[in-house]
Formats: structure tokens, sequence, C-alpha cells
């Protein structure tokens, strides 16, 4: 989280669940901004519903989610056309970045996970 400590992150939202609500929570506090707990980020939610609330938010958001989650939302997206550059990262703290023009997403890749 420290790469986005310079980013013009306007929203944090997280999983009600305690260990993402502490990954956000430095990145949070640095930009001065809160956590937003949103249950549609719980692990076992559906991607649909993760989709509809990525499209809602502005640019560059920040979101924390599980690994039943992820998968789910990027094979989703890529299903309804979404390029995935490089090889996907499925690993704990690897970070996805969505690219997109309008309501679509168009490009996505992963971070790996930091060291």
């Amino acid at each position: 989280m420290r790469m986005l400590g310079d980013q013009p992150v306007p929203r944090t939202l997280s999983s009600p669940y305690r260990r993402c609500i502490g990954t956000l929570q430095p990145l949070a506090t640095k930009l001065g901004l809160s956590v937003e707990v949103v249950q549609v980020l719980a692990e076992g939610e559906p991607a649909a519903a993760v989709v509809e609330l990525l499209t809602a938010l502005p640019d560059d958001s920040v979101l924390c989610t599980h690994g039943d989650v992820i998968p789910a939302v990027i094979d989703l997206l890529a299903f309804r056309g979404m390029a995935i550059d490089g090889e996907p990262d499925w690993r704990k703290g690897a970070m996805w970045v969505l690219e997109r023009e309008g309501d679509e997403f168009v490009r996505a890749h992963a971070l790996p996970p930091p060291v």
C-alpha cells in the first residue's frame, strides 16, 4: 500500500473483516480518509454486486476484499471483455489495477505482494 500513498485516492473501501480494514487503515490515515466498510466486499459475496460497486466508484478508489471474491470479479470482467495484461496473481497481498473507459472495465493487471 505504500505505493498508493502519493496517488489521488478519493475513497478506501473494505470488507467488514478486521484483516481487510487493518490492511487499508494505514493508507486511509495517511490520506486523511476513513475506511468505508462495505458488506459487498465480504467473503462469499457475489461478483456481480462487487462489479456494480466498482462501477459506481470514482477512479483511483482502493478496495480490500478476499481471495474468493477477487478471482470471481476478474473472471466476470474478463467475460465482459476486459483484457488482462500479464499473468494473474492470486496470492494474498497481490494488488489488481483496473482501468476503465466510462462504465466499462477495459484492462487489468496484477502487482505482486510486497516483499
